[in-house]
Order: C-alpha cells, then sequence, then structure tokens
C-alpha cells in the first residue's frame, strides 16, 4: 500500500526554517550595527579634526599675543640690545643647541657700578630669550644645551638653523609655543617698487590711491605726528574698533596681501605707554589722518 505525502510539514523542517530566519535577522542586524558604527566614527573624527583644528587656531592667536607682550616688555624701552645667539660662540655656532634665538640684553650704563665688570657674554645685562616664557626664565646658558621637556622644532628657508622651541601645555586644550626673529633693524619700512611719473617718489600705494603725507608738528606741550593718505579711507563706525586686535578690514586691505590686524593695536598701545593718545580722522580731499600726539614733557608714563 502507498501512502501519500502529508500536506503539513514535520515539526523538525518548521524548527530549521525558523533558525535559518533568525540567523538571516542577527546577521542583517550586525550589519546594520557595523554600518551605524562606522558612521558614528566618521562623524566623531570629522568632529574632533575640526574642534582640533579650531584650539590651534586659538592657540595659535594667544601665541602671537603672548610673543608681542613679552616683546614689548623687554625691548620697549630704548636702552636694550637684541642679538643672536650664535654670538655667543663665533667660532664655531653650529656647537651650539639653539643657534637661532635672539635674546635681549641691556645697554651699558657708564655711571653704574657695573659699568667695568663685562662678564662673558654680558650675562649680568641679559634679559630674557624671545621665545616661549615659561614660569621659570630661559638662562642665557640655555642657547647652548638641549630644552628640557616638550619643545618643537620651526623649519626655517634653506640656509638658515632650524629653531627649536619650548613649549607651553594649555590644559586639556594642546600646546603653544613661539619664536621671535631679529633683523637687526631699529624700524623697517616696506614700500611697494613704483615711481610717481612726475616726481619720481616711491609710492606707498598699499591703501593710499597716489600718495601719504607724514607730518610733525608741535602743538603746545604736545609732539603731533600725522600720517595722511588718499585712500579709501576708515568708515567712521569702524574708527574705534581698528584698534582693537586682530582687526582687519576688507575695504582696507585685502585679505590676501594685508597683515595681522596687529598693527594700529601695537601703536595705541606704545603711544598710551608713553602718556598720549591716537586717533583717526578724515582728510580733505578724502582718506584719513592717523594722528598721534606725545607729550614733549617727561612723565609719570612716559618712563614705562
Amino acid at each position: 500500500m502507498t501512502r501519500s505525502p502529508s500536506p503539513h510539514p514535520r515539526r523538525g523542517q518548521r524548527v530549521g526554517f525558523a533558525l535559518v530566519i533568525t540567523v538571516m535577522l542577527m546577521v542583517l542586524l550586525v550589519v546594520l550595527a557595523v554600518g551605524l558604527l562606522t558612521l558614528s566614527a566618521v562623524s566623531l573624527r570629522v568632529t574632533g579634526a575640526a574642534t582640533a583644528r579650531a584650539q590651534a587656531q586659538a592657540n595659535a592667536r594667544l601665541a602671537i599675543a603672548l610673543a608681542i607682550a613679552q616683546l614689548q616688555k623687554q625691548t620697549g624701552p630704548d636702552q636694550r640690545i637684541t642679538a643672536p645667539a650664535d654670538f655667543l660662540a663665533p667660532a664655531d655656532p653650529a656647537a651650539l643647541a639653539n643657534p637661532g634665538w635672539r635674546g635681549v640684553w641691556k645697554s651699558n650704563d657708564p655711571t653704574s657700578a657695573t659699568a667695568t665688570s663685562f662678564q662673558p657674554a654680558r650675562a649680568d645685562f641679559f634679559r630674557e630669550w624671545l621665545v616661549t616664557a615659561t614660569e621659570t626664565p630661559l638662562a642665557l646658558e640655555a642657547a647652548g644645551t638641549a630644552l628640557p621637556g616638550e619643545s618643537a622644532l620651526i623649519r626655517r628657508a634653506a640656509g638658515l638653523p632650524d629653531v627649536r622651541v619650548p613649549l607651553l601645555a594649555m590644559p586639556n586644550h594642546g600646546w603653544l609655543g613661539w619664536w621671535t626673529d631679529d633683523e637687526s633693524l631699529k624700524a623697517r619700512a616696506d614700500f611697494p617698487v613704483a615711481q610717481s611719473p612726475t616726481t619720481g617718489e616711491l609710492l606707498a600705494a598699499r591703501h593710499a590711491a597716489s600718495r601719504v603725507e607724514v607730518t610733525v608738528t608741535s602743538r603746545g606741550d604736545h609732539a603731533v605726528l600725522s600720517v595722511a593718505d588718499d585712500g579709501p579711507g576708515i568708515p567712521p563706525a569702524d574708527r574705534l574698533r581698528v584698534f582693537d586686535r586682530f582687526v582687519r578690514l576688507d575695504s582696507a586691505r585685502s585679505r590676501g596681501g594685508g597683515g595681522t590686524g596687529l598693527g594700529l593695536s601695537i601703536a595705541a598701545e606704545i603711544v598710551a605707554a608713553h602718556g598720549g593718545n591716537i586717533a583717526v580722522c578724515d582728510r580733505l580731499g578724502g582718506g584719513n589722518v592717523v594722528t598721534v600726539q606725545l607729550p614733549l614733557t617727561n612723565s609719570a608714563d612716559s618712563s614705562r
């Protein structure tokens, strides 16, 4: 006798089918979980990179401000001298660990008791190296030895020694460091290579249409320095703001060829330290006039 097949699957068949479906669902869930974790990791990396870049930029701005403050403090008085570290070993500058550093010394005062002391490298007149300032200022001998702790190497142009500077730890915000170079010049003015077709004079045409006028006069008990140009000028609404740090006006300078936005801020601080004032006003015929007034007599503030 022949037995016809049952229309219902056996129990073992039902269990096997359910197992296959369960395994497939688990694999699908694992794939989805891995995909979500990958997307999350990519998102975290992008966010982390943006945060790190923003923090690095903030640290760079702070380093610039601290470097300028150090430069003003150490070299502000006229009786200061800057010199490269390689003069400590003129016969073999490469023997120094940090020949590219620049240092600050007080000038010799012939009326002082130390006028004839002349310690080696004028160590008695040494002030500070113009590099990252830590809690303990670097001694004169630090230029000849390797730096302890964290440091960074600044690559320079071919033929110039690289510069290693100490790093200052920012709690939970990375590191910062700086180094100030020295061209051994009291002041420098860069003019474009362009001449007036009528007078042959060089034109400081970066912010001027055709000319820049510099005048020095006296007004009562003040000396007055005025710098006028016939350029586009600074809008009245921005004439106080331009003395803040890192302010750059698009109307006054291009982003590609402009400076750091520190020039007028530094000028204002120097003028204020000497008891004077600085202001921007309109120039007759267009443009602006920047006027600096300084007292002709000594004051308590002018000795800073």
